[in-house]
């Protein structure tokens, strides 16, 4: 494999590693890692509000909600460079549409992950917050003039 093929599938693998071992955690662990970032970021970014049991909100979202649009965000400006890096002309359809579908496949595979772990279970919610950080990184890619 040369140094190209590497640089445009490693930041997508990485990614994808680490979404799906977030998924892997079961309740517990989800939970505690949640609070931890959770007390690491209110004393860097107020928060705007209170959950429906007293948890630290950011515009409505606890970080367990904020966390599936940042994976995401993540994934996708990855699949971005990863399709910007290839040529436009050996794809047979669309960048974007390729994008969307990469990131799409891996939000579902995400969720119905969940299905098989203890205490976790499949969030359309999820789906959607995943959609918002996947389309907010394509817009950053589409406005710089990368993704076309």
């Amino acid at each position: 494999m040369d140094r190209r093929a590497i640089v445009m599938v490693l930041p997508v693998a990485v990614t994808l590693g680490a979404i799906f071992l977030l998924a892997q955690q079961d309740i517990n662990g989800t939970e505690k890692l949640a609070w931890r970032v959770e007390q690491a970021l209110v004393h860097v970014v107020p928060p705007t509000g209170k959950g429906e049991i007293g948890e630290p909100t950011w515009f409505g979202l606890t970080i367990r909600r904020l966390a599936h649009v940042a994976e995401f965000f993540a994934l996708g400006l990855a699949v971005a460079l990863a399709l910007h890096m290839l040529a436009p002309a050996r794809l047979a359809l669309d960048p974007r549409v390729a994008y969307l579908a990469v990131c799409f496949v891996a939000s579902l595979a995400d969720e119905l992950h969940k299905l098989f772990v203890p205490g976790r279970h499949f969030d359309t919610k999820d789906l959607l917050l995943d959609a918002a950080g996947y389309l907010l990184a394509l817009a950053l890619w589409q406005f710089a003039g990368l993704l076309t």
